[in-house]
């Protein structure tokens, strides 16, 4: 499993995030990586949210608190523990998270 965050934005803006566990979390941005969150542990800890509002202050300043989580099911490392972490930590800080799972894609 691994997740996309999008936050909402202007037209000119793309405020989208990667969290991809490789094998330890890590925010990106595109192919840029943001944050290695924690190296030496793979699992989502409570407030590695908050550490990429930190690291990205036009998160922190945005009015409208809702973000979409897109959850990619069949694809990364990510246990269904980290997406719970994940949501509790987005609801701490403050957001309103909307869920999406995709389907399993056919190859």
């Amino acid at each position: 499993m691994k997740f996309t965050l999008v936050f909402p934005s202007k037209e000119a803006d793309d405020l989208s995030y990667g969290l991809l566990f490789i094998p330890c979390p890590v925010w990106k941005r595109g192919e840029e990586e943001i944050l290695n969150i924690h190296p030496e542990e793979p699992s989502l800890r409570k407030g590695d949210f908050s550490a990429l509002l930190e690291k990205e202050p036009k998160l922190k300043e945005l009015k409208d608190r809702r973000v979409v989580v897109v959850v990619h099911n069949y694809i990364g490392n990510a246990t269904y523990k980290d997406f719970l972490t994940l949501i509790e930590d987005i609801v701490s800080s403050g957001f309103s998270p909307e869920v999406i799972f995709l389907p399993k894609t056919i190859d």
